[in-house]
């Protein structure tokens, strides 16, 4: 009588046992993988948009015809300006539970249906131009074209 295990049924277990343990791991691993990239990219949209409303503003301060070139990287998310309503909005579809809300210097943040929005409302400061910034490294142009003299308020123009 043959007392051990037969090779077909060891291998078997063993293989058996090792997607079992792939399957646990991914499912214990992957939401904080998800929340460690929703976080660094959260991050990122926050600094992209301090950095282009420091330009904005510095630009808006000076003479018709001040020019700034600065370059953001986005892993992630669509940044992009509305001028019809004078926001620089950037959003990303998350992929955890991250929650976030509220105002980090001049960016107010909010969660809406799994959508991360940053964005950031210009009173003072006529955006005359709407545009779209894909991911990846980007070159952004702010240049001041003068006072719109029916608002008085600076004209930004943005370009890539």
């Amino acid at each position: 009588m043959n007392k051990g295990v037969s090779p077909f049924l060891a291998t078997s277990l063993i293989i058996l046992f090792s997607i079992m343990t792939v399957g646990i791991v991914t499912t214990a691993v992957k939401p904080v993988l998800d929340r460690t990239k929703d976080t660094a990219t959260t991050n990122e949209g926050f600094h992209n948009l301090e950095l282009i409303d420091d330009t904005i503003l510095e630009v808006a301060s000076e003479e018709k015809g001040s020019r700034r070139t600065i370059s953001i990287k986005m892993s992630d998310g669509n940044l992009y300006f509305d001028p019809w309503l004078e926001y620089l909005n950037y959003t990303y579809k998350l992929n955890s539970n991250l929650a976030i809300s509220g105002q980090r210097g001049r960016v107010n943040a909010t969660i809406s249906t799994d959508v991360l929005t940053l964005f950031i409302k210009y009173d003072r400061i006529d955006l005359s131009k709407n545009i779209h910034f894909p991911k990846g490294s980007n070159q952004i142009i702010i240049t001041n074209e003068g006072i719109n003299s029916t608002v008085n308020k600076p004209m930004i123009n943005i370009t890539s």
